[in-house]
């Protein structure tokens, strides 16, 4: 907390403990909102990606389908950075697990547009 109290472009990375467990991240960020001493808020998210074609025939057990799509040859797993700042800047970044070098990463505003609003969401009011 020092560094920030001495550089006012300093900013203190703080992990949210406590965010329960769900299907819905949407959920989650719904019910989320930051004080304005929060300047910015970044989220990290892992995915499982698959054709199309690998949601046909899916065990009707949530878990059972889960471990189905987990085990799919086509699978990517894939990780979602998204940083917003109070003032609506916002970045998104998205690397698959397959492709892990720095050069590989996609870096854009709007890889994930709904994730993006629903974080600056979390800062307003």
């Amino acid at each position: 907390m020092q560094a920030a109290q001495r550089d006012p472009e300093h900013l203190t990375s703080v992990e949210q403990e406590g965010v329960p467990r769900t299907s819905s991240l949407e959920s989650v960020l719904g019910r989320l909102a930051w004080g304005p001493d929060v300047d910015g808020v970044a989220l990290m998210v892992e995915r499982l990606v698959v054709p199309p074609s690998a949601e046909r025939d899916l065990p009707d057990a949530p878990d059972a389908a889960v471990e189905h799509l987990a085990a799919h040859p086509e699978r990517a797993d894939v990780r979602l950075l998204v940083a917003v700042l109070r003032d609506g800047e916002h970045v998104c970044a998205l690397r698959q697990r397959g492709h892990d070098e720095d050069g590989s990463v996609a870096v854009g505003p709007d890889l994930v547009p709904g994730l993006v609003a629903a974080l600056q969401a979390t800062l307003e009011g």
